[in-house]
């Protein structure tokens, strides 16, 4: 039998990966416009800031998570492999707030 938890952290992963592919895709295209991306970003200085700290702090809840997996792994504590599959959805997240963020930078 499948673990339920294991079940609910891929389908979390599943619905926060696919707007996030969308926003990126549609992030890139944005980009493409360089003189037009560039003015947007720098009249929408505050919200870039907003943004970049957002990816900072998916970063570091992203390495939290992945050490506790990796203690999970050596002492076998399935509190630990629950609490950094948490950190890991978390992380996801937060990079799909960033992305949706820089999106509205760049409209």
């Amino acid at each position: 039998m499948a673990d339920p938890f294991m079940l609910f952290r891929e389908t979390m992963f599943f619905v926060i990966g696919i707007p996030a592919i969308y926003l990126t895709l549609r992030s890139i295209l944005s980009l493409r416009k360089g003189a037009i991306a560039s003015s947007r970003i720098f009249l929408r200085r505050e919200m870039m800031i907003e943004a970049s700290r957002l990816l900072l702090l998916s970063s570091i809840i992203g390495v939290l998570g992945a050490v506790q997996v990796y203690v999970w792994s050596i002492t076998g504590l399935d509190i630990l492999r629950v609490s950094g599959g948490l950190f890991l959805i978390g992380m996801a997240a937060l990079i799909l707030l960033y992305l949706r963020l820089l999106n509205h930078v760049l409209r």
